[in-house]
């Protein structure tokens, strides 16, 4: 049972002691379900909570938030790097998947669900140019089946490090909607 998550780099414009923080969340994610595949992909810089569970613009001015998960829709401007791996006997190889982010109408995503992408996976965005920003944020997708979660954390860097300032934990039930509406704000860290 292959339990080596994929390294994430340490890229010139980041914070060792972030990555470490995205490393960890995603150790414990795939740890915890040992999924078929990971994806993980690098923003240019920080996102806010509300791209939790937002699926896109309907008529290109209506923000939407769907029940089922979609890939969220960052334009491919702001994706620094996309990487996705496939479970091996001894971890996880790298894979030659599409990427999750290209250029498209903002309204084809609205039904781009991760369940049907992979049925087994952990989907991971964090943001990049830590090394000068005093805030990072982390979105995490868990898919197994038609069951979904997730988490949000929103982070600043203090002394010493990055503490959670913001944290969104998805509740996986019908009525995500309202879950994300009252998105449970937990305790800083």
């Amino acid at each position: 049972m292959p339990t080596r998550v994929p390294i994430i780099a340490v890229d010139q414009d980041d914070d060792a002691s972030f990555i470490n923080q995205v490393r960890t969340a995603l150790g414990t994610t795939a740890g915890a379900m040992n999924p078929e595949e990971i994806y993980i992909v690098k923003i240019d810089k920080w996102f806010d909570s509300k791209w939790m569970a937002f699926s896109g613009k309907a008529l290109g001015l209506v923000g939407v938030w769907r029940n089922r998960l979609t890939i969220p829709p960052f334009h491919p401007n702001r994706v620094r790097r996309q990487d996705s791996f496939i479970k091996s006997d001894d971890g996880y190889a790298p894979s030659n998947k599409k990427p999750l982010h290209s250029k498209r109408h903002g309204s084809e995503n609205l039904n781009k669900w991760l369940d049907a992408l992979s049925p087994s996976s952990v989907f991971l965005w964090y943001s990049g140019a830590t090394q000068k920003l005093d805030q990072a944020s982390l979105l995490v997708y868990s898919v197994q089946g038609k069951k979904t979660d997730g988490f949000y954390w929103g982070l600043r860097k203090g002394n010493p490090g990055w503490k959670v300032v913001r944290e969104l934990k998805m509740e996986n039930s019908r009525r995500r909607k309202r879950a994300v509406r009252k998105a449970v704000a937990v305790r800083p860290r």
